[in-house]
């Protein structure tokens, strides 16, 4: 029996150092210790919203998305997306699709003034449903970033914005966004190769409670864009074409414009399973 209860205890201490090395810091750059795994999607696609050529880790002069990483763990849905947003007020859309219903055709229905409304009628992969959504952008000298929340087909919250050269935003709903502008690497205005090297960019720690509690698969779609013209450098990739412009179709694009990430099992129920194997060691040395 001690034998058993050593294992038993055993396996939970390595559960719980399992848990405190996928502790993420949303500081905007990839982490070895922080759980990430595999990238979940890779650039095909050169820029066509300009190379950035500023290693400013705060700022940036053209806008690309290199990679997309995500993980749940302490409690929060973490990604980060390898690149750059153009301090020009250029923007980092994200779509999440949480839970069920949500819109596949957007419209404008996210609020009065909400920049959501700007991709009035574009149309996102079959099934994918947008549930939530983030939009980070920056501007000014120094810069300063600026972050939007909406239930899709419902409202918008403006979270609030950094402080004049800071690179980290805590969103007023715990939404934590860190920002590395410092990759001069990655995908050119030609290519594409450098694309995997990247390691930097915007990185954001989203609390599950804010996106609906969900115990599913998450799907993340997004794009960089300008105002309501959407550039081609979107998650999943557009298959090397130029920038997608305004209210797209991705359902005409080959491929998954969207990544998934999985909720891993919950702590407790694997606590509980170990529990029950106490109990049943027990009763079969009865």
């Amino acid at each position: 029996m001690k034998k058993i209860m050593f294992a038993l205890l055993a396996a939970a201490v390595g559960l719980n150092a399992q848990l405190a090395t996928a502790a993420v810091v949303a500081d905007g750059s990839l982490g070895g210790a922080e759980g990430y795994g595999s990238v979940l999607f890779t650039q095909d696609t050169p820029t066509g919203f300009g190379d950035n050529t500023d290693a400013t880790v705060g700022r940036a002069s053209g806008s690309e998305i290199n990679g997309v990483y995500g993980v749940v763990s302490g409690g929060n849905l973490n990604v980060l997306v390898t690149g750059n947003v153009e301090t020009n007020f250029n923007r980092l859309v994200l779509y999440i699709d949480s839970v069920a219903g949500g819109q596949t055709t957007l419209d404008d229905t996210n609020g009065l003034g909400s920049p959501f409304n700007d991709y009035n009628g574009t149309v996102l992969d079959a099934g994918f449903g947008a549930d939530y959504g983030l939009i980070l952008n920056g501007g000014n000298d120094p810069a300063e970033y600026f972050l939007d929340f909406a239930t899709i087909g419902s409202s918008t919250s403006f979270l609030g914005g950094s402080l004049p050269g800071s690179t980290t935003l805590a969103g007023s709903n715990g939404i934590n966004v860190g920002i590395d502008q410092s990759n001069i690497l990655g995908v050119t205005d030609t290519l594409v190769s450098g694309a995997g090297a990247v390691t930097t960019g915007l990185e954001f720690s989203i609390p599950l409670g804010v996106i609906g509690s969900p115990t599913g698969d998450i799907r993340l779609a997004g794009f960089i864009a300008g105002g309501g013209f959407v550039s081609n450098q979107v998650i999943g990739g557009v298959g090397g074409a130029g920038n997608v412009e305004f209210a797209p179709n991705f359902s005409t694009i080959a491929g998954n414009q969207f990544v998934t990430i999985a909720i891993p099992e919950p702590t407790s129920f694997a606590l509980l399973a170990i529990g029950g194997g106490f109990v049943a060691a027990r009763r079969r040395r009865k």
